[in-house]
């Protein structure tokens, strides 16, 4: 028998990056969908994200 993956390291996963595939994950295996805590957490995790990349873009784009 498999055990579970914990709530723990599905949420470090959503912040190495995973935050697309858990989002997909609890539609297609029903898995923690329900839990709306869990899926405000890596709702957070996605928004943290894109607001890095958007800062990283621009201090990147410097005008001269």
């Amino acid at each position: 028998m498999r055990k579970r993956i914990s709530e723990r390291t599905l949420l470090a996963l959503c912040w190495l990056g995973g935050w697309p595939d858990a989002l997909i994950g609890t539609q297609v295996f029903r898995h923690k969908g329900s839990k709306k805590a869990f899926i405000h957490k890596v709702y957070f995790a996605a928004r943290f994200q894109a607001a890095l990349l958007c800062a990283t873009l621009l201090l990147m784009w410097q005008p001269v």
